[in-house]
């Protein structure tokens, strides 16, 4: 666990030092910034996925559709 937390910590330290340099000549950032995020986002997951107990991601999994009908009922009735 302990190396893929430095790996992880490792990751971000790289991405966040190139997304301060790497600009194409648009003034977007450069293709592997955004490679390295999808990286980094996989990484997240699974490295979250590993820290959480399995009964709070079985009461996640069922409670995902009751969000997903909060959500649209407040973008029904426009509740800011």
């Amino acid at each position: 666990m302990k190396t893929k937390l430095a790996i992880l910590i490792g990751l971000v330290a790289i991405i966040a030092y190139g997304a301060y340099s790497a600009v194409d000549d648009d003034g977007l950032p450069a293709w592997w910034l955004y490679r390295g995020l999808g990286t980094l986002s996989t990484t997240l997951k699974s490295l979250g996925d590993a820290l959480t107990p399995p009964p709070v991601r079985m009461l996640e999994t069922i409670h995902g559709p009751m969000k997903t009908q909060m959500l649209h009922i407040a973008v029904h009735y426009k509740v800011r």
